[in-house]
């Protein structure tokens, strides 16, 4: 009796398995071949302020002014780059310390280069003592001599807002007498084999820079932060910068860094008559 049951049973359901593979089928061509009334939706490309609004590259800032240069305005001949573009003309300068050896100003003078940034000193990367850099004054007198503008800048391996601060003090104290034309600016680097502040946090590290700088332009001078691209992205935060002049290093000849920025180094390998061996170049884009 349980075998005749079955065996009625399986053509049964069978036959239900067709009809439901039946309908699948039929559903789908039928989809397939009927004609489309949708338009397919568009796709939307953020422009530049949503990209930076939703910030997938994990970028430190958010608010900070954006770079407005015309990259057509950039000329590179023979390793040399100039700007100019909505009247707004590029200076040419130099950054420079005792690692370059004794200078002819003249001959510095005479090849257009029309600033100087000078190294004004240092903190040790390990015991963190406080230098003066040994060709600074010989170099302030030799561009000012020259009517060459002069700026300078100090080597920070500050680990707290205090030492920041102490940095800041050397300077101004080192300067007694000086006029500077061009911004103190706060060059914070990690050192090759290490150093004492490598280990810097975004938080510290910007306080520190805004330390630095409001300790300078208490004293009566200009300030800013010297960084590289990585460190203007992931190391500070420029939102809390922006009364501080930026400078910078980016070795291209034209500069791809999203924020803006006042100063621009773009490389370290110039040639410069009156400089033996390479020189760090650089462009300054003075306020119209």
């Amino acid at each position: 009796m349980r075998r005749r049951k079955n065996h009625l049973l399986r053509p049964f359901l069978i036959a239900l398995v067709l009809m439901a593979l039946l309908l699948v089928l039929g559903t789908y061509l039928s989809r397939l071949l009927a004609p489309s009334s949708a338009a397919p939706e568009p796709v939307t490309i953020p422009d530049q302020e949503e990209r930076q609004a939703t910030n997938p590259w994990g970028w430190v800032s958010q608010d900070a002014a954006q770079n407005e240069y015309d990259e057509n305005g950039f000329l590179s001949v023979g390793g040399v780059v100039d700007y100019h573009a909505g009247g707004k003309w590029a200076l040419q300068g130099l950054d420079l310390s005792a690692h370059n050896g004794e200078i002819d100003w003249a001959q510095v003078k005479d090849a257009g280069i029309d600033f100087v940034i000078l190294q004004l000193g240092y903190r040790g990367y390990t015991a963190g003592t406080l230098s003066v850099d040994e060709a600074f004054f010989r170099n302030l007198d030799g561009a000012t001599e020259q009517g060459i503008a002069v700026g300078a800048y100090f080597f920070s391996q500050a680990l707290s807002e205090e030492e920041a601060r102490e940095e800041a003090d050397f300077v101004v104290k080192t300067l007694s007498g000086c006029k500077l034309d061009l911004p103190i600016y706060f060059d914070w680097e990690t050192v090759s084999g290490g150093g004492r502040s490598d280990q810097m946090d975004t938080s510290r590290l910007t306080d520190c820079a805004l330390a630095f700088c409001r300790r300078i332009e208490d004293a009566g001078f200009q300030a800013g932060i010297y960084f590289n691209q990585e460190h203007g992205y992931f190391a500070y935060n420029l939102d809390l910068l922006g009364d501080y002049s930026f400078w910078l290093a980016e070795y291209a000849a034209v500069p791809s860094f999203y924020f803006h920025f006042d100063l621009w180094q773009y490389t370290p390998s110039g040639s410069v008559p009156g400089i033996e061996g390479s020189a760090d170049r650089n462009l300054l884009f003075p306020e119209p």
